[in-house]
């Protein structure tokens, strides 16, 4: 792996720009240079209300002023800003949103069926193609990091980002929003909460934002676009003061083109050349969520969280991004003649025209959860026991066609799949925590899982119209596991706590999706983790100062890895799950967050997550001593904001973020001849966005923007070009780009 990139010249004048606000921040009158403490952040991430400082966990939590002040509108945009919170991809076998997921420590990396950080909405999971969620409402986002398996429903192995939104209450407010931006970027917000009755009351926001975007193709002249349009509706029932029912409503749609396998590297532009992109892509999203909390006594408390989610998709991309040969090519259907007869004719019934390289596929997961939890708190004890149980339905058909674009690699062909999985579990679980002594705290939980999976479907593969392969997948994979978790805490004195954490993390396994004969649907292993953390939280200098730090140390045992690699029968290549034998996770992080006057918020982040495996061939190759795919070594991020008053009632509010993301590998993902050890380089970087706003007289607020000031090329997910005359050369490289320099303006109003 190459160095990383360090950016002395961003990070610098971050630097210069931070001393420069802290020293223009202590000349300014008396007025704004009075000393205050840096509010309390309240969490509910051990599920009861406590300050960020007192929870011996390690977990950030960012609020509502704070997504608006830096435009966080969903989790992606909280990468590096997090300490080791960052994502992963399929790469090049399928290079869209549908298939990253969250990644926590180097935890998650895999990129595989199922996430191993998940994502919550008030507590409720959210299905894997779902995760991208619009921060809509949210009052706050908490990120938990390391297994959460006694508090959260599933998926917890890495960690869990549990999105808490605003709640209508007896005060009526409001806010609406207008941002225009550079790229034809437009948004505008409607958002009203306020009592309907005496015990009712509810909220409506709406949201629509659209973009031309900031990519082009040239070959076919058009824009990589999204529309989306963002719908919320809550009511409230406060019957008594001891119950309380939500009842939440949200839908979004969203249109738009992805870049697919992205943009040649070689150009550092943002100017696509692929020939083929179907019609537009979609991403729809519903969901109901019933919260219902009864104080059965003053010390106890039962919840129930009941919900349903349902995500479709439709993503198709061109596989050689490049113009290619584009002459029809007439492939005959699959009957019953030609088909082996265990094969029922449901996916190649007609014949096809295959043209260039090209692949359409789409995804509808449907998901239903309940939990039940029972907790108690006292002066002495706090527990809770809960019970979960959810299904999950995944559809998956997908198309592939191949024409004359790659003649003298492989002869053309057309695969055609449809593939089903039912995946449903349960599990019960349990934590304490009692304080023997004044200074200590001791936390022992437990969990027990269950979970199965069903899949079946089909895959016909037409080569030439000779070699016709077809089959049923059909296979069940069921798992169980408890894992458990000890934590102690001290406190060393009133602002200062010191914790050690262990815990274990588990992850089901299942069946592969993309088999390519018979045979290869077998099932891969359960993933499991030790985990171990020291952590300090330390309130410095009468609450100005807040200092967090955090050691960990993960042992991985059968780690789920995704690769693409020949198939043994030499057709296609092959996307597989492999577990790997031990691997190891190890880092540090630091969130450090001060307000030294009234106007002055400066805050500091960094994450090391330094990754290793230490057992594992893959397919006859001896990856000992390499570290994850997709996990960048470092990562952090400043901030500054200044609130300058100007007079009795207006305010002038600057503030600047730098962002920063060191150097990572990814597997090759080349689909002609695809090597295992073949590896590609994503280049650090780093990022430094400005605003500046006034806050005026009757609730009216205006702010002004630039995101990537200094104008760099960068870029989050590098394949290889499908079919490569000139393998691993810089030429046949393409890259996803991240936005170049954006400038744009927010007109808010609130009531």
């Amino acid at each position: 792996m190459q160095e990383a990139r360090y950016p002395f010249g961003s990070l610098g004048i971050a630097v210069r720009c931070a001393l420069l606000a802290g020293a223009a921040a202590a000349a300014v009158p008396t007025y704004a240079a009075e000393i205050a403490a840096l509010d309390e952040v309240v969490v509910t991430a051990r599920k009861r209300a406590e300050t960020l400082q007192e929870v011996p966990l390690a977990v950030s939590a960012i609020d509502a002023a704070t997504l608006e002040t830096r435009g966080i509108a969903d989790i992606t945009d909280a990468y590096s800003q997090v300490p080791n919170l960052y994502f992963t991809a399929a790469g090049g076998a399928s290079p869209t949103s549908d298939y990253q997921y969250l990644t926590i420590r180097g935890v998650g990396f895999n990129g595989g069926l199922e996430p191993a950080v998940g994502v919550f909405i008030d507590g409720m999971y959210q299905p894997q193609i779902g995760f991208d969620t619009s921060f809509i409402d949210a009052e706050r986002i908490e990120v938990l990091r390391g297994p959460q398996g006694t508090l959260f429903g599933r998926n917890t192995q890495g960690g869990a980002v549990n999105i808490v939104t605003r709640k209508p209450g007896r005060e009526f407010e409001g806010r609406v929003e207008l941002e225009g931006a550079r790229f034809g970027t437009y948004r505008g917000l409607v958002s009203f909460m306020g009592p309907l009755t005496d015990t009712l009351s509810g909220g409506l926001s709406l949201q629509y934002s659209s973009t031309d975007g900031y990519a082009r193709n040239s070959t076919l002249g058009r824009d990589y676009f999204s529309d989306q349009f963002t719908g919320r509706g809550t009511l409230a029932w406060t019957p008594s003061d001891r119950l309380t029912g939500t009842l939440t409503v949200d839908a979004s749609r969203r249109d738009m083109k992805e870049l697919g396998i992205g943009v040649p590297l070689r150009c550092e532009c943002y100017v696509a050349i692929a020939d083929q992109l179907g019609p537009d892509d979609y991403k729809d999203s519903d969901g109901i969520q019933l919260n219902v909390d009864w104080k059965l006594t003053d010390s106890t408390t039962l919840t129930s969280i009941t919900g349903r989610r349902k995500v479709e998709s439709q993503i198709q991309w061109d596989w050689d991004g490049k113009p290619s040969n584009l002459t029809p090519v007439s492939l005959n259907a699959v009957t019953q003649s030609n088909a082996p007869p265990i094969v029922p004719l449901d996916v190649a019934l007609q014949p096809v025209q295959a043209r260039g390289i090209y692949q359409f596929q789409t995804l509808e997961q449907e998901f239903t959860s309940q939990e039940f939890r029972l907790a108690g708190t006292g002066t002495r004890f706090d527990w809770l026991a809960g019970a979960y149980w959810f299904e999950q339905e995944m559809l998956q058909p997908r198309l592939v066609d191949h024409g004359l674009a790659g003649a003298g690699v492989l002869p053309s062909l057309y695969i055609r799949e449809r593939f089903t999985e039912q995946r449903d579990g349960w599990a019960v679980f349990g934590q304490l925590t009692f304080r023997p002594l004044e200074k200590v705290e001791v936390t022992l939980g437990t969990r027990y899982s269950d979970e199965t999976a069903d899949t079946d479907g089909q895959r016909v593969i037409n080569i030439a119209n000779v070699a016709i392969r077809a089959f049923l997948k059909t296979n069940d994979f069921s798992a169980d596991n408890v894992s458990s978790m000890a934590s102690v805490s001290y406190a060393l004195s009133p602002d200062v706590n010191v914790y050690a954490t262990w815990a274990q993390g588990w992850k089901a396994g299942g069946i592969n999706r993309y088999p390519s004969r018979a045979g290869q649907d077998v099932p891969y292993a359960d993933e499991e983790s030790t985990n171990y953390d020291l952590g300090l939280k330390a309130t410095w200098l009468d609450g100005r100062v807040t200092t967090n730090v955090a050691l960990f140390h993960i042992d991985i045992e059968q780690q789920q890895t995704l690769n693409v690699v020949p198939d043994p029968n030499g057709l296609t290549p092959i996307t597989v799950i492999a577990n790997a034998g031990k691997s190891t996770s190890r880092g540090v992080e630091v969130e450090i967050n001060a307000a030294p006057t009234d106007a002055l918020r400066l805050g500091l982040s960094y994450g090391l997550t330094d990754t290793e495996f230490d057992d594992f061939i893959q397919f006859g190759i001896d990856r000992a001593g390499d570290p994850f795919w997709s996990i960048p070594k470092h990562t952090g991020s400043a901030s500054v904001d200044w609130s300058i008053p100007l007079g009795a009632g207006p305010t002038l509010d600057l503030g600047l973020t730098w962002q920063y993301v060191s150097d990572y590998n990814t597997p090759d993902g080349a689909t002609t001849n695809p090597r295992p050890d073949a590896e590609n380089v994503n280049e650090g970087y780093d990022r430094l966005n400005l605003r500046a706003g006034v806050t005026l007289d009757g609730g009216w607020e205006i702010t002004a923007y630039v995101r990537n000031v200094f104008d760099s090329f960068d870029y989050t997910i590098i394949a290889r070009e499908a079919f490569a005359p000139l393998p691993f050369t810089r030429d046949t490289l393409y890259v996803v780009p991240l936005e170049p320099r954006t400038f744009g303006m927010i007109v808010r109003k609130r009531f």
